[in-house]
């Protein structure tokens, strides 16, 4: 397993609904939304959401990211391919660059994603996690690569959210 999709994994366990499985992602059908989009998804995203899935987060990362009083937003959704696609003009602005692919969000409606390499060109190997702000549509830089991205989240204390 490579290091991102080690991540990846380590992400559902700690912050995952522990009654869920991570959603298993065919190659396929992001090899679809790829082709729809004429983009191409970094490879280290690729083999961590298709041998791991998407984990679905629960409330304890928001209350994690709040003890700690982090500088980062919480993450509410991956997205499957089909949302990906379907989304793909969600709160675009003209500062938004064309090459921008959401691939998650936050619970605010901000959205994660990469600056995805055009049409049939070679898959990066990496690229940077970019946060799109659903107001205006600009992005930022939120971490060089998905691998740095997630271990971000990673390193965050576990602090149990209390439904009662």
């Amino acid at each position: 397993m490579k290091p991102a999709a080690l991540a990846l994994q380590r992400f559902a366990d700690k912050w995952g609904d522990p009654d869920l499985l991570p959603e298993l992602i065919d190659s396929g059908d992001l090899a679809i939304a790829e082709h729809r989009m004429g983009r191409r998804f970094p490879e280290a995203y690729v083999h961590a959401v298709t041998l791991v899935g998407l984990p679905l987060p629960t409330l304890s990362l928001s209350n994690s990211l709040m003890e700690a009083d982090a500088d980062a937003s919480d993450i509410e959704a991956f997205f499957t391919p089909e949302e990906i696609t379907a989304g793909l003009n969600a709160h675009r602005t003209a500062a938004t660059p064309a090459a921008f692919v959401a691939f998650a969000s936050d619970s605010c409606g901000d959205r994660y994603g990469f600056l995805c390499t055009p049409g049939n060109s070679a898959r990066p190997a990496e690229g940077g996690v970019f946060q799109m702000d659903h107001e205006n549509g600009e992005v930022m830089e939120v971490a060089g690569s998905f691998l740095d991205w997630l271990l971000d989240y990673n390193r965050i204390a576990l602090v149990h959210f209390d439904e009662a």
